[in-house]
């Protein structure tokens, strides 16, 4: 059964993807699987005057799309410089380009911003007005990565206008997790229906490794004398020669799916599977409110230093007082270790990890 037949709307002339809306006439582009921001074209009083007036600004918004600030980003992403980077860069990395590209400036977005008009100035007014100075900062320094790129290679980006654009302010983290504060969600990560964090704490203390390092453990990672890491993010790969307590890391690690079928990580699901990141989130954050809200019994030593700290005491256990993040796990392992070793390749990034105040003899 056909439909009725419906009178042709004032606005059918329109090239796909324009639509009118709010007294505006607006481009939606349909990329990457969604729905882009709204591009204003022109008001809709301008369009009913004259259709040449919005044909002209709509082949300025196209004939700008080969040469604005989305087309080179693109260019790097789809480039073999891309493709050699680590699979949780570039996931990282095409994030950024959808914050950059979609964020408003002046009526369209700044993904539609043409190269020729691009400068330190436009960068720097970026910085101050995006919301979150820290993220605006990690955008910025992948700007600066495209732009490096981009120079090589086309004549319209003749240089990196991130060169010499100072980044926002950031706070170097300084939380260091006391001893019975670990104990706390260890114990807690011990006594949860799959305890996977309690094995990934202990590997992510002992080997001072980034979580992704942690669940990127394999069975070959086992060598003779100790746990080989291959560290991302440009530090030293390293073997933590073996002792009692890593030994029993890796046995804890091995009992938890014990039947599963081998496929090789260390930790992995029922199906041997390696876990997801936000299978990873959810747990930790189970394990940080089941150790803020309920607690854990603690040994006499530590229990002193609980109680010293104003730890709040319920039932028989103790309650953390505060959150911290597994990556503090890492920074209290280099804290800790004999020579604070967390296989940087530089000292900015030993100071930053090492969480302790330097202890230094009295004069005389």
């Amino acid at each position: 059964m056909r439909g009725r037949k419906r009178k042709p709307s004032e606005w059918s002339w329109l090239p796909k993807g324009v639509y009118a809306i709010r007294g505006w006439l607006v481009h939606r582009a349909y990329q990457n699987g969604k729905f882009q921001p709204d591009v204003k074209i022109c008001r809709l009083e301008v369009a009913r005057k004259s259709r040449a007036s919005f044909y002209r600004r709509w082949e300025e918004l196209q004939g700008e799309g080969a040469h604005n600030l989305r087309w080179v980003i693109d260019k790097y992403l789809n480039s073999r410089q891309f493709t050699r980077l680590a699979p949780r860069t570039q996931k990282d990395y095409v994030r950024y380009r959808d914050r950059i590209c979609g964020y408003p400036v002046n009526g369209t977005t700044f993904g539609n911003f043409p190269l020729s008009r691009l400068n330190k100035r436009v960068i720097r007014a970026y910085l101050d007005s995006y919301p979150a100075p820290v993220a605006g900062n990690r955008h910025v320094q992948f700007l600066g990565s495209v732009f490096s790129w981009a120079t090589q290679r086309y004549e319209d980006v003749p240089v990196n206008h991130c060169d010499g654009v100072k980044l926002n302010q950031e706070e170097a983290r300084d939380r260091y997790i006391e001893d019975w504060e670990y104990a706390i969600v260890f114990i807690c990560a011990q006594n949860m229906r799959v305890p996977l964090i309690a094995p990934a704490m202990e590997l992510s203390y002992i080997c001072r490794a980034r979580r992704g390092e942690v669940f990127a453990y394999t069975e070959l990672s086992i060598r003779r004398e100790g746990l080989y890491l291959k560290r991302g993010k440009g530090s030293k790969n390293e073997v933590t020669l073996f002792s009692d307590r890593l030994r029993l890391a890796i046995d804890a690690c091995r009992r938890i799916y014990p039947s599963a079928p081998p496929k090789g990580h260390l930790l992995h699901d029922k199906n041997g599977n390696p876990y997801k990141k936000n299978a990873l989130d959810s747990a930790w954050e189970r394990v940080i409110t089941k150790a803020l809200t309920t607690g854990a019994a603690l040994p006499p030593e530590l229990a002193k230093e609980a109680m010293a700290a104003g730890a709040e005491f319920i039932g028989g256990c103790y309650l953390l007082t505060g959150k911290f993040t597994f990556h503090d796990i890492k920074a209290k392992g280099i804290t800790d270790h004999k020579n604070h070793d967390g296989g940087h390749r530089s000292k900015k990034m030993e100071t930053v990890y090492n969480r302790l105040a330097r202890r230094v003899e009295a004069t005389r």
